[in-house]
């Protein structure tokens, strides 16, 4: 329930996908999202871990910030050791770094999808995203000409 005055937020798992994985399991998501939470829920597995470290691909804060900043040089970014916080247009998102992943915190749905995913979608990377609020997942875009035709957007489950 939402109090007054209270935003609900919006948080959104990014991940990297190394480009061989992503190719085997591009029509595979509910493997790689369970694959996925698996990890979240188990951590501190061995064998979990090293199966992650094989999938994901690190991601690095200054390079989403060039990212984000090619969309509109009208944003300001905060950039500190872990996380992006973002100002447009009296709106406000964070990205944090964390474990080779990030977590993108915005009061809406509309505020990732108007710059955040376009400047990912721009990227060379496969990305896949979890909404944590809503429970979708599912490939962001696809920019890699290796593997399909065209970019792709897919709904998120």
């Amino acid at each position: 329930m939402e109090r007054k005055g209270v935003l609900s937020m919006y948080t959104y798992s990014i991940f990297s996908i190394k480009s061989k994985i992503a190719k085997h399991y591009f029509y595979k998501t509910g493997i790689l999202y369970r694959f996925l939470n698996e990890f979240k829920e188990r951590p501190n597995f061995k064998y979990i871990q090293l199966q992650y470290n094989y999938v994901i691909e690190p991601l690095n804060l200054d390079d989403i910030a060039n990212y984000i900043q090619e969309k509109d040089a009208r944003l300001i970014i905060d950039k500190r050791n872990t996380y992006l916080k973002i100002y447009w247009e009296g709106k406000t998102m964070t990205i944090y770094e964390d474990d080779r992943h990030l977590e993108v915190t915005c009061s809406s749905i509309e505020d990732v999808e108007e710059f955040f995913f376009p400047a990912l979608r721009k990227s060379p990377h496969f990305y896949f995203v979890i909404s944590n609020s809503l429970k979708d997942y599912g490939w962001l875009s696809v920019k890699n000409n290796r593997m399909l035709d065209n970019p792709i957007l897919y709904s998120f489950h």
